[in-house]
């Protein structure tokens, strides 16, 4: 009818056939228009609610052993005929994490049972801890502010509050605030701790800061104590003095020393980097220091017949981007030596991790990031022979350990892209797992293609890695795909969660193909390849090239659309994703996730006399602004000073109490310059979320602006706020 008018008001009257041939044809092409719109709208609610249902599979999957490759989250009695577990379970709905703590006796799953008070909250991740007493009758775990020690047939347990530790051995002027891990003495009769508090004193002057402090740093904040409790008398023992900061500790054998990791308390950048051992005598109250080569060092562990200290160590190379290696003490002989250092860097740069020693002490198992994925290795001590154990390139191994002082049997974690986190037990001797714990995630693996693939890099200086993420039963036409960037930079490995920083799940399970590049700068293949940033000064160009090489592989191939391509990254990969949105127009749609190093040139005038985040800035490839070179080198590098060449639509996604600053600063350089944009603030959350309500927001909002931009399946919403998508439909 409006068509008629306008043609009427533009033409004047028109003879009645006519009229009627022209108001049919305008009833056809609305009717025909409003067809189309409404089996668009259709179809992009109609995928994003597909995609919402299986990310309600995954976000409320049951969790076992805590958040990442966290040690402590499952434990074995010493006669290994229990198990007790950390447990995490989502309710999306209800917006709660609720953490329990579980136990499997006799080796059978159908017998699992809580054995504490649960915990709940929106951003839940308290950590249990559990550790069995040497005896195995009873299980210490902890709790907010105490370590419950409970009986494994029921009956009333005990709480260690820390309180009492502040009169009889921290001073009164330190108020314990948490305890942050702890140990069973291997008597059975003593707990010892780690107790985070600060000065009980008020602050009556104005405090002059130097280059080198942070200005978050609470100035009432005291060093970590190391203190233990006597579980007969209920007295304290102080351990380590008020002048270092505590991080790690092991039992010696004999119960009448501990090996402790510290810094001294004043420090203030980055602590952990400047780490020494300490091994302090329990009956002659006497300390011996054994100072250490700088960089990170931590984690110290007594080898079972007490000859050795086994702890993760640099080795004396200061690497702020990595963790590091295998250090080893020999007690007698006071001898330091790092067993297979350059063989460990051929294969994973810096991020050996020793987690047990074998019940002999001939061997230690490490946790190594290995060729895309997270594998247990044995190191024999002292000879440094290393073979790998595990076996299983798509999973992941962690959280490994002797299943009992004297078996040959080993106890560790495995997950996989889409398989949530299960325990599992093997003969020592042979790589042959059982599952002991039932956890399901809700989703296939079945349905789901996973392949490990390789490219060269543009500039020919790598072979590049990632997963390749498809649906099991790929069509005979191009599928769109998913770039996804991770964090760290770390490398890539087949995590489970991974599908919970963007809707990894969901997208496969919708017919889409997702890539997971394993960009130059990150681990699993060599130190060089690690390096790569420090040595080509660019954190930006190279991963962003190696990705794309990755792209472009996939297209030659036939798999992956060239028109239908988007990337998305979180925190560093949120960078990558950011620099990408700045310096090219190939992607159709772009997802930043708490991006760092947005504003480069800020980050380095907050730094530039602070001596430690100067070479951090370095390692990372940055630079100082007040060096003309560096100075344009890092605006080019810094995605706000590059928002002028922005032409992809993108999402910004960041915490509220994190980011949001910089991703404001984004936002704005892109609305200025009439990009598509849209920036969400996720309250009550940091570098990244855990809420589950939140988690699903997300979700929800990455697959609609996926659907619209990249498949052209328009949500209502989408539709009503851009208008018709600017590219085909995709059917998949």
């Amino acid at each position: 009818m409006l068509g008629w008018q306008w043609g009427q008001a533009r033409c004047g009257p028109l003879p009645r056939p006519h009229r009627r041939r022209l108001a049919a044809a305008w009833t056809f092409t609305y009717l025909t228009v409003s067809t189309t719109a409404l089996a668009q709208v259709n179809s992009g609610d109609v995928w994003v609610q597909k995609g919402l249902a299986i990310m309600n599979k995954s976000i409320q999957s049951t969790i076992i052993g805590g958040e990442y490759e966290d040690e402590s989250n499952i434990a074995v009695s010493q006669d290994g005929s229990r198990f007790a577990y950390t447990r995490t379970d989502a309710d999306i709905d209800g917006n709660i994490n609720t953490i329990s703590l579980w136990l499997i006796e006799k080796d059978d799953p159908a017998a699992a049972r809580e054995i504490a008070v649960p915990v709940g909250g929106p951003n839940n991740s308290m950590s249990f801890q559990p550790r069995f007493s040497p005896s195995g009758r009873k299980l210490a775990y902890l709790t907010e502010k105490a370590v419950v020690v409970q009986p494994t047939d029921g009956t009333a347990s005990v709480e260690i509050k820390p309180e009492g530790a502040a009169v009889d051995c921290c001073g009164e002027r330190f108020e314990p605030k948490a305890i942050q891990t702890f140990a069973w003495s291997p008597d059975g009769n003593r707990v010892a701790m780690i107790i985070t508090g600060q000065r009980n004193t008020e602050i009556r002057s104005g405090i002059e800061l130097g280059a080198t402090d942070s200005y978050g740093l609470d100035p009432n904040q005291a060093p970590s104590k190391l203190a233990i409790y006597d579980l007969k008398s209920g007295r304290w023992k102080e351990v380590s003095p008020n002048s270092i900061n505590v991080d790690s500790f092991d039992w010696a054998p004999d119960g009448e020393r501990i090996a402790y990791a510290g810094s001294p308390a004043e420090r203030t950048s980055m602590p952990y980097m400047y780490n020494d051992l300490y091994i302090a005598d329990l009956l002659g109250r006497e300390t011996k220091k054994i100072p250490l080569p700088p960089g990170y060092n931590s984690g110290p562990l007594w080898s079972p017949d007490a000859r050795w200290i086994a702890f993760q160590s640099q080795g004396g190379r200061v690497r702020y981007l990595a963790e590091g290696r295998i250090g080893l003490y020999e007690v007698a002989h006071d001898k330091l030596t790092y067993p297979a250092y350059d063989e460990l860097g051929s294969i994973s740069g810096f991020k050996a991790v020793p987690i047990d020693w074998s019940p002999d002490s001939s061997s230690l198992l490490i946790r190594v990031p290995y060729h895309l994925s997270k594998q247990l290795f044995k190191l024999s001590i002292p000879q440094g022979h290393l073979s790998r154990f595990t076996q299983g390139d798509d999973q992941n191994f962690y959280a490994g350990r002797y299943q009992s002082s004297s078996s040959s049997a080993i106890v560790f974690l495995k997950e996989s892209f889409f398989q949530a986190p299960n325990i599992y037990v093997s003969p020592a001797d042979r790589f042959r797992p059982r599952r002991v714990t039932a956890a399901k995630s809700g989703l296939s693996q079945d349905d789901v293609q996973v392949r490990e693939i390789e490219w060269p890099s543009r500039d020919g200086r790598w072979s590049i890695h990632g997963w390749l993420l498809l649906p099991k039963a790929v069509p005979q036409k191009p599928l769109p795909l998913l770039v996804f960037a991770e964090g760290g930079p770390t490398m890539v490995s087949p995590r489970f969660r991974t599908g919970w920083s963007y809707p990894i799940h969901a997208l496969v399970d919708n017919g889409v193909a997702v890539l997971v590049p394993n960009s130059r700068g990150r681990g699993g293949f060599g130190e060089g390849f690690q390096m790569a940033w420090e040595a080509e000064r660019n954190p930006g160009q190279g991963p962003l090239e190696d990705d794309l090489a990755g792209v472009d592989s996939l297209i030659e191939t036939g798999i992956v659309d060239p028109d239908r391509i988007a990337l998305a990254g979180h925190s560093w990969g949120g960078y990558l994703a950011a620099y990408a949105l700045t310096h090219t127009a190939r992607f159709k749609a772009i997802f930043v996730n708490e991006g760092v190093s947005l504003n480069m040139m800020e980050e380095g005038l907050a730094i530039a006399s602070n001596p430690p985040f100067i070479e951090f800035a370095r390692q990372l490839g940055k630079g100082m602004p007040f060096d003309d070179d560096d100075a344009d080198r890092l605006r080019r590098l810094s995605p706000i000073y590059q928002v002028a060449n922005a032409k992809t639509p993108a999402l910004l996604e960041f915490g509220a109490d994190s980011l949001i600053k910089d991703g404001d600063a984004l936002f704005q350089g892109l609305k200025h310059f009439n990009v598509p944009s849209e920036l969400i603030s996720y309250p009550r959350s940091g570098h990244g979320t855990t809420e589950p309500a939140l988690l699903y927001d997300a979700a929800r909002r990455d697959l609609e602006w996926f659907a619209y931009w990249v498949l052209g399946k328009p949500t209502q919403r989408m539709l009503d706020r851009y208008g018709p998508a600017p590219i085909s439909e995709w059917l998949y």
